[in-house]
Order: structure tokens, then C-alpha cells, then sequence
């Protein structure tokens, strides 16, 4: 837990110490439902959140490397990098994917993709939408799709 906390301060200093023109960063939180393949546990309802934080290579490119720190509570929370693609100023297309720790620290590989509405300006947004995520620890495999606010600097 205090390694994440480290990692949050230290990624708001950068955020503020930057100005560069791709510099990219989110964070928000969710609810959503999901269950286990496995055991057949469905878990109600689920908590995600989390933050992005990357770079566009290219001025003209929509394109954004991010890397990705995310929880989903109970399942599991992904370390890991992933692309944020705009193919429109308002649509966010985003998805990430990496190493992934459940509550029984147990490894694993996990993915997330998501769709969000950008309703911001030029370099501050507010997105709105939705996101499936996917985990697998050992032979259980997890899944959840939710809903998400975030704010977006980019």
C-alpha cells in the first residue's frame, strides 16, 4: 500500500511539472458487477479505479502509451501498460493489459478495455463510460463489466 501511494504522489508531481504537449494522465473510479468462472460466485457489486499516465509520440496521432495502475475490488488489481486511442475529439477507445494480484496473492494476467465519452476541452476532460475487465489466476477466471467517471489531462 505504500508503494501505491509513493507511485500516486509521485505521478501528480510530474503531472503538475509538466507541460509537454503529448503528456497524458487519468484517474476515476467505477461500479460494476462481475463473477468467478470457476466457482460460479457471482461478487454484486464491484469497485474499480485507478490511473493512467503516458505520452503521444506523434503531434497528429490520437495515440497514447500509458502505463496503468488499476484495482477492481474483490478480484484482483493489474499493474500493467496499455494505448488510449481518441478516433474522434469525444470517444475514447482505451485498454490495457499486465500482471495482475488477487486478494489471495496469487499472480496472474489480466486485461481491461473500455469506451468512454469525452466531454472536456482541448486538455482537460471528464470521461464517462464503460469497461470490461478480465482476470486469470491459476484455473479461476474472473470477469466484470462496470460503469466509470474519470478526469482526463492530456
Amino acid at each position: 500500500m505504500k508503494k501505491v501511494v509513493f507511485i500516486c504522489v509521485l505521478s501528480l508531481l510530474v503531472l503538475f511539472s509538466a507541460n509537454a504537449q503529448g503528456f497524458y494522465f487519468d484517474i476515476g473510479v467505477g461500479v460494476g458487477t462481475g463473477r468467478s468462472l470457476e466457482s460460479g460466485y457471482g461478487f454484486g457489486i464491484s469497485i474499480d479505479g485507478g490511473f493512467k499516465m503516458g505520452y503521444r509520440p506523434h503531434d497528429t496521432l490520437p495515440l497514447y502509451f500509458v502505463g496503468s495502475i488499476c484495482f477492481y475490488f474483490p478480484y484482483s488489481y493489474i499493474f500493467g501498460i496499455g494505448l488510449v486511442y481518441y478516433p474522434i475529439p469525444m470517444l475514447q477507445l482505451a485498454g490495457s493489459m499486465g500482471v495482475s494480484i488477487s486478494p489471495g496473492r496469487e499472480r496472474g494476467l489480466a486485461y481491461d478495455i473500455s469506451l468512454a465519452l469525452d466531454t472536456g476541452g482541448r486538455k482537460n476532460g471528464f470521461l464517462m463510460g464503460t469497461k470490461f475487465f478480465n482476470a486469470l489466476h491459476g484455473r479461476d477466471f474472473y470477469f466484470a463489466i462496470g460503469v466509470f467517471a474519470r478526469y482526463a489531462y492530456r
